[in-house]
């Protein structure tokens, strides 16, 4: 596995590499940029664009080089009749590419969003005992960076202390900073608090008191929306997977009895097509919105 991981990070340097060397830094798309900063990507967003236009042309060429031997080679087409089905056909691999590029920094981000607010309420309750301790928002930051158990705050908490150790940067510029490049428009709020506090010598002790129940009470909101929805699910789930099934097999039941045959099927095939296939089908979309739902909430 680790061979693996490491041979598909090796593939992807290279077509970055060569993607930039031939394109070099392209730029654009300031709304996307804007979204990009806050996935947390190392790459930086020329790189990736360069990388998206040159993975785009490939596509967009092995496409229309293989629709072309087809309608050459088994539809029996002439080079200039197959060119233009041959390039609508290219065109579709391709687009699905651009629009893969284009939808993964807002998907990442999305993710990165609710990781973030996951778990923000337990390190603003830490941060409070750090600073009714005493300590310096950098010397919490640098605790958070070391014990706090969201790998997406922590990796943010690390960027901060890299800003001010290493780049020199004062600690209101670097939270300003992290603060623009955030996901989470909550935890944004949440820096910008930070930096008026220190601005204005406030108590951050009590600042972080304030959101703690802030965010303690948008929790309790959720988990009742949460509830709510679950409350639904588990209607239309008996509903849909226990009271609708069998209410269609004893329909087909009858129609058996009765010599009858609806959508052409055979009622017996029909029975086991929703017993063996459509019965486990639902079932599986029910666990996958459940899953969405409650790891959300976790």
């Amino acid at each position: 596995m680790a061979r693996g991981s490491k041979a598909e990070t090796e593939g992807r340097g290279w077509l970055t590499r060569t993607s930039y060397r031939f394109l070099g830094g392209m730029s654009g798309f300031k709304a996307m940029k804007q979204v990009y900063e806050k996935t947390g990507i190392s790459l930086q967003y020329e790189a990736y664009l360069s990388t998206m236009v040159m993975t785009v042309f490939t596509v967009l060429l092995l496409s229309l080089t293989s629709a072309g031997l087809i309608h050459v080679f088994l539809l029996g087409l002439n080079p200039f009749q197959a060119l233009i089905p041959s390039m609508i056909l290219a065109s579709v691999p391709a687009l699905l590419s651009m629009f893969v590029f284009i939808a993964y920094p807002s998907y990442r981000a999305d993710r990165r969003a609710k990781a973030i607010d996951s778990s923000l309420i337990y390190t603003v309750g830490y941060s409070r005992v750090l600073a009714l301790a005493g300590l310096s928002i950098e010397r919490i930051l640098e605790r958070i960076s070391e014990v706090d158990g969201n790998g997406v705050i922590r990796e943010m908490a690390k960027r901060v202390i890299v800003d001010i150790r290493i780049f020199g940067l004062d600690v209101v510029s670097s939270l300003e900073d992290l603060s623009a490049r955030s996901a989470s428009q909550t935890f944004s709020k949440l820096l910008e608090g930070i930096t008026n506090t220190m601005k204005t010598s406030g108590n951050l002790a009590e600042l972080f008191a304030f959101e703690a129940g802030r965010l303690y009470e948008k929790k309790l909101e959720e988990l009742e929306n949460t509830i709510g929805i679950l409350a639904y699910l588990g209607e239309i789930y008996v509903s849909l997977i226990v009271v609708s099934p069998i209410i269609f097999i004893l329909m087909l039941t009858i129609l058996s009895v009765l010599g009858g045959n609806a959508f052409g099927l055979p009622p017996v095939l029909q029975i086991n097509i929703i017993v063996l296939f459509g019965i486990p089908l639902m079932a599986f979309v029910f666990a996958i919105i459940l899953d969405s739902i409650l790891r959300e909430e976790t």
